[in-house]
């Protein structure tokens, strides 16, 4: 018994240590912080333009097999003295080719337009304040698009982007909304 007790309190305070531990691991850690395109969190000209050329395999019985690939540019381009970032990628997979362009405020990559040229369809969104709008065309029809939502959001074209702008700190924890016109992707209401 005595050697069962000693077992006990030794796990105890094993536990008590580590469960200690793991509450003071990040003590300067708050709440997750919600990032909106406002420039507060945003450091925008902290990205430079590049060009990227990427290319996807597959091995296929023990062969490597191109199966797309992406050209994705970013540049710095001035509409009426104002500065913009322009992003531009031309995706190729098997079956389907996109050519998407993006258009957001260099400083805070508030989303100004958002085009999309696929092999099946033609999406062009515009975004103000806390409005995305537009319209979705394909063979069959045209569906238009008007959302509202509580406050500005972000493209989901430029997430990747965005999370890089960020600067980041031991414990920080983030999350931003971002626009994403996909019926598959909503998840409760996807707007008004």
């Amino acid at each position: 018994m005595k050697a069962f007790t000693k077992i006990s309190l030794f796990l105890f305070a094993i536990i008590h240590v580590n469960a200690s531990f793991a509450i003071n691991y990040f003590p300067d850690q708050e709440d997750t912080t919600i990032i909106i395109p406002d420039g507060k969190w945003i450091k925008g000209g902290r990205l430079q333009p590049y060009h990227q050329s990427l290319i996807s395999y597959n091995i296929i019985n023990g062969r490597e097999v191109k199966t797309g690939s992406v050209d994705d540019t970013y540049q710095f381009i001035k509409i009426n003295k104002k500065k913009y970032g322009l992003r531009v990628a031309k995706i190729i997979l098997p079956g389907r080719e996109i050519l998407d362009s993006g258009l957001v405020d260099i400083s805070t990559f508030k989303p100004i337009y958002h085009h999309s040229h696929q092999t099946t369809k033609t999406v062009l969104f515009q975004f103000e304040d806390a409005r995305a709008y537009g319209i979705i065309e394909t063979a069959q029809q045209t569906d238009t698009v008007r959302m509202n939502f509580q406050y500005t959001i972000f493209d989901s074209y430029y997430e990747t982007l965005i999370a890089r702008t960020v600067e980041l700190k031991d414990g920080f924890l983030f999350k931003y909304p971002d626009f994403i016109y996909e019926k598959e992707a909503w998840s409760g209401n996807p707007g008004r």
